[in-house]
């Protein structure tokens, strides 16, 4: 009863812990405008377009999504941004499913631990530890690995068979590669689970990328994107090829460049769980031998499942520190006493990294870059923002907006950004009801053409009129 009461204690503080650190950082990104197309524009349009316009569409490839990347997760999302097609709603979204995942990895903790104060001190760490926080200053759709991973390893240790494998198909419905992570999650519980249970979760898993990836997919969509091979310059099967002939190359990944950082943000704790952080180092490597080095550096979202599959293992690690210092009894010192510095120490380094990451982690957004950019905040900003609201209230059957502000004026209606349908509008291919540009001197990866020539352009073209000006915006109405 009295052990019931703190775990529900140490929930809730878990929770508002959650929900006050990622819900701050989203509302501080938001009122700074530091929201882009990349990712968190491109992350709302899938889900929140209307279907009249297009169903679940890539932006990017012009293409169905799910041909890019084959995410039935957001048809799961669908209903929801349909009524809610606004960055907020994401943002919320987002807040709440970190929330809800760290508190379960808490549980899962405890469940191999029986410490409870130890798993709070190793949730803590993971939610403040610098990739996840990378991942969430970086809206994307791999954020639902941190609910659905914990969620189905504490359904597996309590042997939920039925509710574990519907959480495990939660895993394979996010991103084609969450084959890879529900495999490596279930070998980390191999000896804790029953072999029949683990052999049952990865024959699923191999039967899901059987039929859906490799043969669903490619009836449903038989054009699609090759992601891996733009990305790591050659097919999976060249890749395996590559791996078992020069396993040493890629082994050395782990302890040179991205991998010491990886390392460190985790204070090698997982090593301590011996063979169950191999399926973790394993995901290390595929992702840090990527020809992409926002990939290969595990920016963004892309240290996200490496992160996690260790994390998976650090409750192990913890076990077995309690054995050893059960054996060394003789030195008088606590079971507990050890557990809790290693996890308070664990702690310590995901705060430290997290307030001062190095150069290792500055590819995309961090928790210093974004303080840097509030100690020079401009007011303006706010009636920027402003009027974005009011524009976005009319809500223009289509729209042509600036990279940087386009997340904010979205709302299920047809969008296009500059850098890929510039010409298409110069051209009188694609004529908006609404054109929204910001002010700044450079548009973002647009090529061959200036804001001034694109401003030019509207303020000459007969059919559109300027409908006001200020808050660093140019607007303008289709006759």
């Amino acid at each position: 009863m009295i052990r019931n009461m703190g775990i529900r204690r140490e929930i809730l503080i878990l929770s508002l812990v959650s929900i006050f650190a990622t819900g701050t950082l989203s509302a501080l990104q938001y009122l700074n405008l530091s929201f882009e197309w990349h990712d968190a524009g491109t992350m709302i349009h899938i889900p929140g377009i209307s279907p009249s316009v297009h169903f679940l569409p890539s932006y990017e490839h012009s293409t169905n999504f799910l041909a890019e990347h084959f995410s039935p997760v957001f048809l799961l999302l669908f209903p929801y941004f349909q009524i809610f097609p606004y960055l907020e709603a994401w943002l919320i979204m987002q807040v709440f499913v970190i929330a809800f995942g760290i508190c379960i990895f808490y549980l899962y903790c405890n469940e191999i631990t029986s410490d409870s104060r130890v798993s709070l001190l190793a949730s803590l760490a993971l939610l403040l530890n610098p990739y996840l926080i990378h991942s969430h200053l970086y809206p994307h759709f791999e954020i639902l690995y941190v609910f659905f991973l914990p969620l189905f390893l504490l359904l597996a240790v309590r042997n939920e068979l039925g509710l574990s494998i519907l959480a495990l198909i939660g895993i394979l419905i996010v991103k084609e590669d969450g084959w890879i992570y529900s495999i490596c999650a279930s070998v980390i519980l191999l000896r804790k689970v029953r072999l029949k249970t683990v052999i049952i979760y990865i024959s699923v898993s191999l039967l899901y990328f059987l039929l859906f990836i490799k043969l669903g997919s490619a009836l449903l969509f038989p054009v699609r994107v090759d992601s891996f091979a733009m990305r790591w310059g050659k097919s999976e099967t060249e890749y395996l090829k590559d791996l078992l002939f020069h396993p040493i190359l890629y082994l050395k990944l782990l302890w040179s460049g991205q991998g010491k950082y990886l390392l460190l943000s985790v204070l090698g704790i997982p090593l301590l769980a011996g063979w169950r952080s191999i399926p973790g180092w394993i995901i290390s490597i595929l992702w840090m031998s990527s020809i992409s080095l926002d990939r290969a550096f595990l920016s963004f979202y892309y240290g996200l499942p490496p992160l996690l599959i260790l994390y998976a293992s650090v409750p192990f690690a913890f076990v077995h520190i309690k054995d050893l210092s059960e054996r060394l009894s003789r030195l008088k010192i606590p079971n507990s006493t050890i557990n809790m510095t290693i996890a308070t120490a664990l702690l310590f380094v995901s705060v430290s990294l997290c307030i001062k990451p190095g150069t290792y982690i500055s590819r995309g957004p961090n928790i210093a870059e974004l303080s840097q950019e509030l100690r020079t905040y401009q007011t303006d900003k706010l009636s920027t923002l402003a009027k974005l609201h009011s524009i976005r209230k009319e809500c223009f059957s289509s729209m042509f907006v600036s990279f940087k502000i386009a997340p904010y004026l979205f709302c299920g209606n047809e969008i296009r950004i500059p850098y890929k349908d510039w010409e298409k509008v110069r051209k009188g291919e694609f004529q908006p009801e609404l054109v929204v540009l910001a002010t700044e001197d450079k548009e973002p990866l647009l090529q061959g053409s200036s804001k001034k020539e694109m401003i030019g352009f509207f303020d000459s073209n007969a059919k559109y009129a300027r409908r006001e000006n200020g808050q660093g915006l140019a607007v303008w109405i289709k006759k």
